[in-house]
């Protein structure tokens, strides 16, 4: 619903114009009108707009400059101690400013070779479970052999390693060591140790053999392969020793540092919120004067709190709500529990005028029969139950848990479409537990199930067309009213007229509906003009949008039918109901986007269109941040 708003208007003396705008920010309900237009000062005197001297303005350029540095700052310095600071910022914030400078620039140099050890250390990280693997063997060697050249080889597989072993064997006549290793990754690494100079004959059979060497980052490519490993494991050591030294020193500073500017940072938001709302105040010669919308429930709470402060010396009065301020009046909305997280679906459009209607309950209450008409399963629906049940047990974030809100109430309706359709995991409920449509079988009625569907978009339809009547009349636009007053009757005389020509047993003569027709269509030619007619057409075309009910509840059902028979047919339960489950899974997801998407259509293209007036603005109350 859309809350009720009231005007007020704050005077009071000029010297005390921040702290009553103080008194009004830590309330957090007052909603600043800016427009001269809508002032009107005592007894009629003249009134101007505060502007901010230029000494005013270079102090709040100074407050946002230093304010945007502090942000930035916070940012980078890592979390640090819970305490509070009492530093009052006022007398020492030329002081800070110049602190805040330096330390910027140190963190921000600081945060830019965080940065490049990381890049370094990513180019590297992939060489760390090789050398995992290949120290111990390196330090096998050295223990047990004195020879001076060692390389380091790639084996493809498992042949590859033992021919060359082989051959090692026949070209070196056992002076030679060959070790081998699998990484963690799964790869075949070896080290092999020959006597000096016989480097070049083991390159050859390299080569020859297509076994490749170890591959080093290109800053390593000079120095022999132990000198290349241990520099290589240095280097990871030092990038990990630079890091944990920075992210030290940071720490520190925070601990140090960061309550004083969370502190200074919270002191100028105040400011630079009190000199924003300085903007949108006016004066006379001795008293300023503040325009602004309350919720009406806050009225008196407003008026308590400004009487205990400021003893009488700061007035708040209600005023007359003009026409002219129709277009003004900010909105907010506020709805029950139940309709609460309709409001994410509501938020796709744009906000609805304060003369409108709020659309969220009519979401809340049509979104989820629509969805229950069309997939209509027993159980589907206690899957989905289930489904939202174990989302709002894992406390997520607010988004998650009012979708699973929206999917219990559309899982709900599901259950009891599902009752009256008799369905129960498509027609198995009636094949094994012999359960019965109180309704009818959707499967055998498509027919009756689109009168359905179109009966209730007629109905949804209408309400949208009574809605807007009533809009116009609050606004005094007796005309559109009228208009639409007649399309009412002109549809409610269409749909009976359908039902005499497919009911005749009914007992029902065209006559009169055709006479009601025929008065409320020139009716409302000669009010709208020849577009009157083609509105009117229009309308029936978006009852007729309505059938998409019919059809995909229609889908849902046969393809859920199409599940249970290809699982019969497998011969083997096991096999059955992996074919079955895949199905009925794959049918009940599309069965909740289908629903969603087309549900969603009915009322954005076909419902709201027919009464929902948007571009209102939106309640924007003073900031009442306190400090941390």
């Amino acid at each position: 619903m859309i809350v009720r708003m009231v005007k007020v208007e704050i005077v009071g003396p000029k010297e005390l114009l921040f702290d009553a705008i103080d008194a009004a920010r830590h309330l957090g309900v007052l909603h600043l009108e800016s427009d001269p237009q809508s002032a009107a000062g005592p007894d009629q005197l003249p009134i101007s707009s505060l502007q901010l001297s230029e000494n005013g303005f270079e102090e709040r350029l100074f407050f946002e400059e230093l304010a945007d540095k502090i942000s930035t700052l916070l940012k980078i310095l890592p979390p640090g101690s819970l305490r509070k600071s009492t530093l009052q910022p006022l007398p020492v914030l030329d002081i800070i400013a110049t602190k805040a400078e330096k330390h910027l620039s140190f963190c921000r140099q600081q945060r830019d070779r965080l940065t490049e050890l990381a890049d370094e250390e990513k180019e590297l990280d992939a060489f760390r479970g090789l050398l995992q693997t290949i120290e111990p063997m390196l330090s096998g060697i050295d223990h047990q052999h004195r020879m001076l050249d060692i390389f380091g080889l790639s084996f493809k597989d498992q042949e590859s390693f033992h021919r060359l072993s082989t051959l090692l064997e026949e070209l070196f006549d056992g002076e030679v060591v060959l070790t081998t290793a699998d990484t963690a990754a799964g790869d075949r690494v070896g080290i092999v140790a020959i006597a000096t100079g016989a480097g070049a004959r083991l390159r050859s059979l390299l080569e020859t053999e297509n076994v490749p060497e170890l591959d080093f980052p290109e800053e390593f490519k000079n120095g022999t392969f132990v000198e290349k490993v241990h520099y290589l494991s240095e280097r990871l050591r030092q990038i990990d020793a630079e890091r944990a030294r920075i992210k030290g020193e940071l720490t520190r500073l925070g601990q140090s540092w960061r309550p004083i500017y969370q502190q200074v940072y919270n002191w100028l938001s105040q400011q630079l919120d009190i000199l924003e709302a300085s903007a949108a105040v006016f004066e006379t010669g001795m008293c300023f004067i503040i325009i602004g919308w309350l919720p009406q429930k806050q009225l008196e709470r407003m008026q308590s709190c400004l009487e205990q402060r400021f003893k009488g010396r700061v007035t708040l009065e209600s005023i007359a709500i003009m026409e002219s301020d129709l277009e003004r009046i900010p909105v907010a909305l506020m709805n029950p529990r139940y309709f609460k997280p309709f409001e994410r679906m509501t938020a796709l459009l744009p906000l609805p005028r304060y003369s409108s209607f709020d659309p969220t309950p009519f979401l809340g209450i049509f979104f989820p029969l629509f969805f229950g008409m069309m997939l209509g399963d027993i159980g589907y629906g206690l899957i989905l139950i289930l489904f939202a049940s174990g989302l709002l047990m894992r406390n997520g974030p607010p988004l998650l848990l009012d979708a699973a809100r929206i999917l219990g109430a559309c899982g709900l309706l599901t259950m009891l479409f599902g009752g009256l359709y008799g369905e129960l995991l498509g027609d198995w409920g009636s094949q094994a537990l012999g359960l019965q449509p109180l309704f009818f079988e959707r499967s055998h009625a498509i027919v009756p199930m689109l009168y359905f569907s179109l009966s209730v978009g007629g109905m949804h339809i209408l309400l949208g067309l009574v809605l807007k009547t009533i809009s116009s009349c609050r606004h005094h636009l007796w005309k559109e009213g009228v208009l639409k007053f007649l399309e009412i009757i002109a549809i409610l005389g269409l749909s009976l007229l359908f039902v005499t020509f497919l009911w005749p047993e009914t007992g029902l003569e065209p006559a009169p509906f055709l006479l009601l027709i025929s008065i409320a269509v020139p009716a409302m030619i000669l009010l709208g003009g020849l577009l009157a007619p083609l509105e009117l057409l229009k309308t029936v075309g978006n009852i007729v949008s309505y059938a998409r009910i019919m059809a995909i509840g229609t889908t849902s059902v046969l393809l859920a039918v199409i599940a249970n028979r290809l699982g019969g047919m497998t011969g083997d339960v096991i096999a059955g109901l992996l074919v079955a489950g895949l199905l009925h899974t794959f049918n009940l997801i599309l069965g909740v986007f289908a629903p969603t998407i087309h549900a969603l259509r009915l009322h954005y293209v076909e419902f709201f269109s027919k009464f929902l007036e948007v571009g209102g603005r939106r309640f924007a109350p003073l900031d009442k941040k306190e400090p941390d």
